[in-house]
């Protein structure tokens, strides 16, 4: 007991310094991770707090008294730390852009006509989400897109942390090492898409499919209660209509568990079949006939798996892009070894769920090599891994020695992830970019966007500056014809953009000083950090 009283000491003193820290670290002027800055004041302080933070829960970790309450504060604590902090500080999400120029028309639409349209908005082919934010703005009286886009990410992870820990709950014995498994979910996770975004709510839907089938209520039923029959078809319905990978992956979880033998009989599969079969063929239709051939020639294509770069072709990725990637990989691969370090472990610590578990994580090998649409299947397959990962992981806390080796890369693992997650400054946008997307929207109907926040609409096509040449005094492509008219976003963002991908920090302020005395663009819009370049076309 003197010792649990100690333990618990510690854990309070270095939950205080986190917030004294955290405080402190929010004196900065922006919240822009690199590896230049992530050592030095303030995200110094910052990394320092959240550091604070893990070891405070750590200690709790290894007390054999539940302390639930006190670990949940702790996880709260966390997730606005790693989550709010990039609003507080007047930065935003990595998801912002595309909230703005891709999610939002598609709800935009729906909004104004009360339906869909596949064949124009792409992403209708699953409507779940579009319909859940429109139904959030309904129910509100007003638009909930700029709340949503800045403060949507954190409150996703506050949703997601109650099927998270219920399913922990489940498969997990020891109620401490439940909260050590929701760190190592969250501290692991870089990828940008659980947010409020389609597969972000896919994915949360997926935890909460996962929490019922491994509860004890599902498995003294096998499943067969009235009560569990109608949750599971929800639950399937509004996944599959949500997001096609992530249905695709449920159908995936529910055979790899019933071949586990943790799911009995074949009703749930064969459900998840019929769902997901259906929907995709025929809900789905548009997007099906369209990309199917595509995805057939690329499947399981295993050289694909290295092709990494999405900078474009091959060797003029900058320094920047390149030095980011080799982070997300190192700090994937760290969590990757924990994992493993945890299945090795499972040899003499086994659990009745150990096997269930791995063959999740086979599920997420299969989506890897698929390769349907291509290397960025890295991430989502990452995604995917984080539950068996984050569970295989707290089996370190078994003994002493490996909870120091656990706790040690954790800490490390916390810089890493704010360079994984937030260090694509391509990815970042500001208010003066959002601003600029406003005026596009409010004010123009039809053209061809370059630079700034992208704008997936029908009448308009967004060109890569990168694709762009000079041609009898306009920039143009192979994909400009001058129907409508053109829009050039050239500002700070732009140039960090360039920089980042290319390496090449000369040429998006020679380009601007090239359309300032253009006689073939006018300034139409300019805020602070961005201007708009416009010329009129065909049109």
């Amino acid at each position: 007991m003197k010792n649990e009283a100690l333990l618990l000491s510690f854990s309070k003193l270095f939950g205080i310094l986190a917030l004294v820290l955290w405080g402190f670290s929010l004196a900065g002027s922006t919240f822009s991770p690199d590896t230049e800055n992530i050592l030095k004041p303030p995200l110094l302080l910052f990394v320092l707090a959240v550091a604070s933070l893990c070891i405070g829960s750590a200690f709790l970790w290894k007390m054999r008294t539940p302390q639930t309450r006190l670990l949940c504060l702790y996880t709260f604590i966390m997730l606005i730390m790693l989550w709010l902090s990039p609003v507080i500080l007047q930065s935003s999400p990595v998801s912002a852009q595309w909230t703005y120029g891709i999610y939002y028309p598609n709800t935009q639409f729906i909004s104004q006509t009360g339906g869909i349209d596949p064949a124009a908005y792409t992403f209708h082919n699953w409507p779940g989400f579009f319909i859940l934010d429109y139904s959030l703005s309904a129910v509100s009286g007003t638009s909930c897109l700029d709340f949503l886009a800045f403060y949507g990410p954190f409150l996703m992870q506050i949703l997601m942390f109650v099927p998270l820990y219920c399913l922990f709950k489940n498969i997990i014995p020891n109620p401490n090492h439940r909260f050590a498994a929701i760190w190592v979910f969250y501290l692991a996770n870089w990828v940008a898409q659980i947010y409020f975004v389609p597969q972000g709510v896919g994915v949360f839907f997926l935890i909460c499919l996962l929490a019922l089938i491994t509860s004890p209520g599902f498995s003294l039923a096998q499943g067969n209660a009235v009560s569990h029959r109608v949750v599971v078809i929800l639950v399937l319905a509004a996944l599959t209509v949500t997001h096609l990978l992530t249905s695709v992956a449920a159908l995936l979880c529910v055979a790899a568990l019933i071949l586990s033998r943790l799911v009995k009989g074949f009703n749930l599969g064969i459900l998840a079949i019929v769902m997901v079969g259906c929907w995709t063929i025929y809900g789905a239709a548009t997007q099906f006939d369209s990309q199917l051939p595509e995805f057939v020639n690329r499947a399981f294509e295993l050289e694909n798996l290295f092709q990494f770069s999405s900078a474009g072709s091959g060797g003029e990725a900058g320094a920047a892009f390149l030095q980011i990637s080799q982070v997300r990989f190192i700090f994937s691969g760290l969590f990757a070894g924990l994992a493993v370090l945890g299945v090795l472990l499972s040899l003499k610590y086994r659990h009745r769920f150990d096997f269930p578990l791995l063959a999740l994580e086979g599920v997420a090998a299969v989506i890897l090599c698929s390769m349907l649409y291509g290397s960025e299947f890295w991430t989502r397959a990452f995604l995917f891994s984080l539950v068996p990962i984050a569970y295989f992981t707290v089996k370190l806390l078994r003994n002493r020695l490996t909870t120091l080796i656990m706790v040690a890369v954790l800490l490390v693992a916390i810089p890493g992830h704010l360079l994984a997650h937030y260090g694509a400054v391509s990815d970042m946008v500001s208010r003066f970019d959002v601003s600029a997307w406003q005026y596009l929207e409010n004010y123009t109907q039809r053209g061809y966007i370059s630079g700034g926040i992208s704008y997936i609409k029908p009448d308009y096509l967004n060109l890569s500056l990168k694709k762009l040449n000079w041609q009898d005094g306009l920039l143009v492509g192979q994909d400009y014809t001058g129907r409508y008219p053109q829009y050039l976003q050239i500002g700070r963002s732009t140039d960090v953009d360039w920089v980042y991908y290319y390496g090449d920090s000369q040429h998006v302020p020679a380009l601007e000083t090239v359309l300032e005395d253009s006689p073939g663009y006018g300034l139409i819009y300019q805020n602070r950090e961005m201007n708009i370049y416009f010329n009129q076309g065909a049109n």
